[in-house]
């Protein structure tokens, strides 16, 4: 597998003055940036859209104001006319390889959110070829079966990844996710949340004392794979009231608060990490009872790029005696690569849909695609398919978006049996069947040919309202050109 080019525009400095993702604001200034960014990935790739064979779009989970933008720019500019399959997918991670997360390497996990300022958001170089290829090589050479965490502001999976389309959850959280936690305690610190909180009270952790505040560490006495951290996050708020509120704070100096505000972020980190570990181990325990063989632990997600998480990790997987896999951090977060990897896989196994008949130029219908509204949520009949469903005529919808989109339907035996004595309410309205139910009878048990993860992203830090545009065009070498003809 090759990456030809990659770009990406960011809304960090959009959204931060904001202290969270704006559904309205990021969808506007997606849809103002796709173009330029789609233009950047194919002049990296020294590419004409002419010669592109397929187009991999996300439709779930997410917000459905940026979905949108995403679906419409693919369904109805379909670059410039190009007749180009849609490879339809899932942002959810779940296999690494995203959510990576993972799902880049099934072929489920793709987030085509990116992060753009606008037309003239801020960019990243791209990254020298040679590191590009070590990087997609290393992330590439992972076999079936695997464990994967899901870390992100939007999702905290572990899954065990059987193969493309085939997972069994272990584990998810119950409340927030680790990278909504910290943006929300980066928040209640007043931190600088460029390029997002996650960063910022992980350097601030730095200086701090992770003894300094006693926090709980969650659900202790719960014997399952599932992860909670609104308990943390309000442990870590009451902390800031009780011991930085502007009455206590007005006679101490600078230094003095800031060191204050070290140890409630190391702290609140330490904890976090702490319960993230504990139950990421019992996975490994619960993915060797269906998975003798198990090997690799793929992680994914924007927490994926905390130090500290990698640290702990590492020392896991050591203990363990598995095989740590995580993606460089430029594809933790949300990126283009993961989203075109997964539309591959899905061509590999035949799961791609060709894209809808062009509406006539001129007409309401183009305008009110090109504007956002060519793509709806759930009003639509579902579509046969995994995703994507042609339509024709004015009004016509030619993609269902499914801005709630579980993974998998397949529980751990343990994780259900769990589940029923916890008697726990899962909120189902509007809730889309699961993506692995999707897959066509004759694709059961099909991987592709080439075995291993992709490079994995999903669900950056800021969770589902994606915030970024981003576009990327791997093909596969040598004898898989005939996915890029």
């Amino acid at each position: 597998m090759q990456v030809l080019g990659e770009a990406i525009a960011t809304q960090a400095d959009i959204h931060a003055q904001w202290g969270g993702v704006v559904p309205n604001l990021a969808r506007d200034a997606h849809a103002a940036a796709i173009d330029a960014v789609v233009d950047r990935a194919l002049a990296a790739a020294g590419l004409r859209p002419q010669q592109l064979s397929a187009i991999a779009v996300t439709i779930g989970p997410g917000l459905g104001l940026c979905l949108r933008a995403s679906a419409s720019f693919s369904g109805c500019t379909t670059l410039n006319g190009v007749p180009a399959e849609q490879a339809s997918s899932s942002n959810r991670s779940s296999s690494s390889g995203n959510n990576g997360t993972s799902d880049e390497r099934n072929g489920d996990l793709s987030h085509t959110a990116d992060r753009s300022t606008g037309g003239a958001g801020s960019s990243a170089p791209m990254p020298d070829a040679s590191a590009v290829a070590s990087d997609v090589f290393r992330c590439a050479s992972v076999p079936f079966p695997f464990l994967c965490l899901l870390v992100s502001g939007g999702h905290n999976l572990l899954v065990l990844v059987r193969g493309v389309g085939d997972y069994v959850q272990l584990g998810t959280t119950v409340d927030d996710a680790l990278g909504e936690a910290y943006d929300k305690v980066a928040r209640l610190l007043e931190l600088e949340l460029r390029p997002h909180g996650g960063a910022a009270l992980e350097a601030l952790a730095r200086d701090g004392d992770p003894r300094a505040f006693r926090f709980a560490v969650p659900m202790r006495k719960y014997a399952t794979c599932d992860f909670s951290f609104a308990g943390l996050k309000t442990s870590s708020r009451l902390a800031i009231e009780q011991r930085l509120a502007p009455a206590l704070t007005q006679h101490l100096t600078a230094q003095e608060v800031y060191k204050l505000k070290a140890d409630i972020a190391a702290s609140f980190q330490s904890v976090a990490v702490t319960h993230l570990m504990e139950k990421t181990r019992r996975g490994v325990t619960w993915a060797r009872e269906l998975a003798p063989g198990l090997r690799h632990l793929v992680v994914a997600g924007g927490v994926a790029c905390n130090k500290v998480v990698r640290a702990s990790l590492q020392d896991l997987t050591g203990s363990e005696g598995l095989e740590l896999v995580l993606p460089p951090p430029r594809w933790c977060t949300d990126n283009g690569v993961m989203v075109a990897w997964a539309g591959i896989e899905r061509i590999a196994c035949g799961w791609a849909e060709p894209p809808p008949p062009p509406l006539p130029l001129g007409d309401a219908a183009t305008e009110a695609a090109a504007a956002g509204t060519g793509a709806t949520e759930a009003g639509a009949a579902p579509s046969p398919g995994l995703g994507a469903g042609a339509g024709s005529g004015a009004g016509a919808e030619w993609i269902e978006l499914k801005p709630r989109w579980p993974l998998t339907s397949e529980l751990h035996p343990k994780s259900e049996a769990a589940r029923r004595e916890e008697r726990r309410s899962v909120k189902k309205v509007r809730m889309f069947t699961a993506l692995s139910d999707l897959v066509p009878p004759a694709a059961s048990g099909v991987t592709p040919s080439a075995t291993g993860v992709g490079p994995s992203g999903g669900g950056g830090e800021g969770g589902e309202g994606e915030s970024g545009s981003q576009a990327a065009l791997p093909v596969v070498e040598a004898g898989a050109m005939a996915l890029a003809q």
